[in-house]
């Protein structure tokens, strides 16, 4: 029980720091404020299309795009639903994360409407860019998949190094919309932080569920 509220708190403080942060870049986005660490970042991170590194920022950035992403999420549930090992409620929620983060990043598009640092249509770099889609929709797939595959209950490193490849796979797709140019570091940050809350929202209901139904099974 003491794990199980530790969690939950952990989770809550998780939110609501995120949503803090995610409030304070929006409030200087809509200001139509500079940030400061848009520029640093922008010369840290940025290459160009003669660097070795740009090619695979290329390949990267694509695990992140809309048809990969739901064409991936397709397969994922088809895959859950014939599995034993997983509650209908892992499928709903996978779903339910996967269209509410592309609900919430669109509607944020369009009511901030900031404009891309550069227009590249081959890295879809298209429409407006606060927050990163990119962003939102790695880390909401992948850190979901990440949580599923710690949840997994195998004891062996594969499962601690899937997802750990998970997890910074999510921050390479994120990075690679700024190594591309097509995004301000703080449209990633906003992503960041607004698909983690989402995430962890997601994950609290599913887990709920699940309990739920295992507890209506035993009695």
């Amino acid at each position: 029980m003491k794990k199980v509220i530790f969690t939950v708190i952990a989770s809550l403080l998780i939110i609501t720091s995120s949503s803090i942060l995610f409030i304070e870049i929006a409030e200087e986005v809509w200001e139509e404020e500079s940030f400061y660490i848009d520029e640093i970042a922008n010369e840290i991170l940025q290459i160009d299309n003669t660097q070795s590194f740009h090619l695979i920022a290329t390949w990267i950035t694509e695990l992140g795009s809309v048809p990969f992403l739901v064409t991936t999420t397709i397969f994922l549930s088809i895959y859950f639903i014939f599995s034993n090992k997983y509650t209908r409620w892992t499928v709903m929620f996978l779903l339910v994360n996967m269209l509410g983060i592309s609900a919430i990043t669109s509607l944020l598009k369009m009511i901030f409407q900031r404009e891309r640092p550069a227009i590249f249509a081959q890295f879809d770099g298209v429409g407006y860019s606060f927050p990163s889609g990119h962003t939102t929709g790695a880390i909401a797939f992948y850190g979901f998949c990440a949580y599923v595959v710690w949840r997994s209950g195998k004891k062996h490193v594969g499962r601690i190094l899937l997802t750990l490849f998970l997890t910074v796979l999510a921050v390479m797709v994120a990075l690679s919309r700024i190594m591309l140019g097509v995004h301000y570091f703080t449209d990633i940050i906003a992503g960041a932080a607004i698909a983690t809350s989402w995430l962890i929202i997601c994950l609290l209901l599913m887990e709920w569920f699940t309990w739920k139904q295992k507890e209506r099974k035993s009695s």
